[in-house]
């Protein structure tokens, strides 16, 4: 039988008002992903978005547990954002 997965802890600075998920590297995801967060930020609310260059166990856990603690959950999704199983795996969570 498979290994027990352990629970997602909360994030250490508490809860997010929006996580942004997007594709990295891919156009225009990025473009709009910066154009939503400004928008955001500049309404005061705390934003969340993954910029880590090192996907791994612990980055993914972090970004599940932000997702779901989060009031909202904004996906740029775009057809290329489509095609990745690292955003698939989060909307997932969502």
């Amino acid at each position: 039988s498979p290994a027990p997965v352990a629970p997602v802890a909360p994030p250490a600075d508490g809860p997010t008002d929006v996580v942004l998920l997007y594709r990295r590297n891919a156009q225009p995801d990025e473009t709009v992903l910066a154009q939503i967060e400004e928008a955001l930020v500049a309404r005061g609310l705390d934003v969340y978005c993954d910029r880590t260059l090192r996907p791994g166990i612990e980055s993914h856990r972090n970004q599940e547990a932000r997702i779901r603690t989060a009031r909202a959950v904004v996906p740029i999704v775009s057809p290329r954002a489509l095609r990745s199983e690292l955003l698939q795996y989060a909307l997932e969570a969502a």
